[in-house]
Formats: C-alpha cells, structure tokens, sequence
C-alpha cells in the first residue's frame, strides 16, 4: 500500500516538538506514494518523497 498523508502529517506533528522552525521532512517507501502525498510534496519545497526505485 503506497504511503500517504497521514505518514506525513504524522512526521510534521513529530518534528514541531524538536525543531519547529527549521524542519525538512523526507519520506521513504518500498510501495510508494499516493497522489494526495505526491502532489503535497510538489507543492511544498521542504518535503521530499524517495521511493525504493530511488534508493539503488
């Protein structure tokens, strides 16, 4: 099952409790990612999606 925004919201909640200001999310996935993610990340210059086709 490709990755979603709920991955995504879950590391942007994680990371306000560290580093509020300066944060940069990156995403990894074996299956991927839907388009709801996909489209969030083009839109937003601080997240980056590596599915496993990137990883070799």
């Amino acid at each position: 099952m490709p990755s979603g925004l709920q991955q995504l919201e879950v590391l942007r909640n994680r990371a306000r409790l560290l580093h509020p200001e300066t944060s940069h999310y990156m995403l990894f996935s074996k299956s991927g990612f839907d388009e709801h993610v996909a489209t969030r990340a083009a839109q937003d210059g601080t997240v980056t999606l590596v599915d496993f086709a990137d990883m070799d």
